[in-house]
């Protein structure tokens, strides 16, 4: 992980868009473009989780200016699989503790997930997708056993909520490896998710995390107005 190519970079985006242009007019094109940043990488632990996010929350501020940005993240573990899932078609599940998800999508059925109130053997609840939902046929109240593809107990989870994600093409979805998609699908494999957890479920060990994704969204007038100056006399007419 880098915060000096991150740095970079969002200096970059704000000099692709001069072009001679006004300030202002600048900004609103910024504005209407993806300037978010992503950044991917594996984590084993809660504490390694947390690590991450004071390192890029540090970085970005230095780069940026705290409270000119957004920062988003998720801790997934993909090696999880339904009980159809066969070797030469493997059925995985996301299961994604993910930071506002509330923000960004929208409850259809059911509940949010929440944290566990008592230890591991309780399933764990959870909220899918609804195109998961619709194409697994499940309902709020089900209960699924997964099996673990590296070995290990089955992890067992109840269906809490359905949701449906807002702004599909947003950046907030490249905290998933399907994205807003829900299901995902190469030669070998189909992937169902973002199942959405609590994400105290892997703090409290319930689940093992093994990879992370973050994603920062600057606020365009903050960048503009932190630009450094030849890029801001550049933008000027």
């Amino acid at each position: 992980m880098s915060i000096t190519f991150i740095a970079a970079t969002v200096l970059c985006a704000l000099a692709v868009y001069e072009g001679g242009a006004l300030q202002s007019a600048a900004e609103a094109r910024l504005a209407a473009a993806d300037t978010s940043l992503g950044v991917e990488t594996s984590a084993g632990t809660p504490v390694q989780f947390a690590a991450q996010a004071t390192t890029l929350r540090d970085g970005a501020g230095a780069a940026l200016g705290a409270g000119s940005f957004t920062q988003l993240g998720a801790i997934s573990t993909d090696q999880v699989a339904l009980p159809t899932s066969t070797q030469a078609q493997q059925q995985l599940v996301e299961l994604a503790g993910l930071s506002a998800l509330s923000t960004h999508a929208t409850l259809v059925a059911g509940q949010w997930p929440r944290a566990l109130r008592s230890n591991g053997s309780s399933p764990i609840p959870v909220a899918v997708p609804l195109v998961v939902a619709t194409r697994l046929h499940i309902t709020v109240g089900a209960m699924l056993t997964l099996q673990q593809t590296a070995g290990g107990p089955p992890v067992k989870i109840t269906i809490g909520g359905i949701y449906q994600p807002r702004r599909a093409n947003g950046p907030y979805w490249r905290l998933s490896v399907n994205g807003a998609a829900g299901i995902g699908s190469t030669t070998a494999s189909t992937t169902y998710g973002p199942v959405a957890v609590d994400p105290a479920a892997f703090t409290s060990g319930a689940l093992t995390g093994t990879q992370t994704r973050w994603a920062i969204q600057p606020a365009v007038s903050a960048l503009a107005a932190r630009s450094p100056p030849p890029l801001r006399r550049r933008s000027r007419p």
